[in-house]
């Protein structure tokens, strides 16, 4: 049997609004397709605009890229939005908004795509010594 384990989403609930965001996680291969994917519609379908909206937004645009869903998001009529109807310039800008609204959002981003090796935080040295008596498997013998 082939087995695949895929990463959970993060969710991010907005006090400040009540609405939930859902984000995949993130990795340096995630931030290297959102480039990718930038340089091509501004090349190939003449969005110019698009490329220097994510140089001057980046952390918002990266989070756009990694938002997989929202609830409790409505338009000026009350009607709920749906994610689909979103385009990536969209999301971003609904990050910028969230980020003016919710202020505990910008720090939560930064933790979620910070790198797994950062999130590591080393362990103090002297609660980790043992002395070699202490362990019969480290005993001279």
């Amino acid at each position: 049997m082939f087995v695949f384990k895929k990463a959970k989403p993060a969710m991010f609930n907005s006090e400040a609004t009540g609405s939930s965001f859902k984000f995949r996680q993130s990795s340096k291969n995630e931030q290297d397709e959102l480039e990718l994917y930038i340089r091509s519609e501004s090349e190939y379908k003449n969005k110019n605009n698009l490329l220097a909206d994510w140089a001057m937004n980046k952390e918002s645009y990266y989070a756009a890229w990694l938002l997989e869903d929202f609830s409790g998001v409505q338009d000026e009529n009350g009607n709920p939005h749906g994610i689909a109807n979103f385009s990536l310039a969209d999301k971003a800008r609904l990050i910028e908004k969230l980020k003016e609204t919710e202020p505990k959002f910008s720090s939560w981003f930064t933790s979620h795509s910070e790198a797994a090796e950062k999130k590591i935080t080393e362990v103090d040295t002297h609660r980790e010594v043992v002395e070699p008596g202490n362990m019969q498997g480290l005993q001279e013998q």
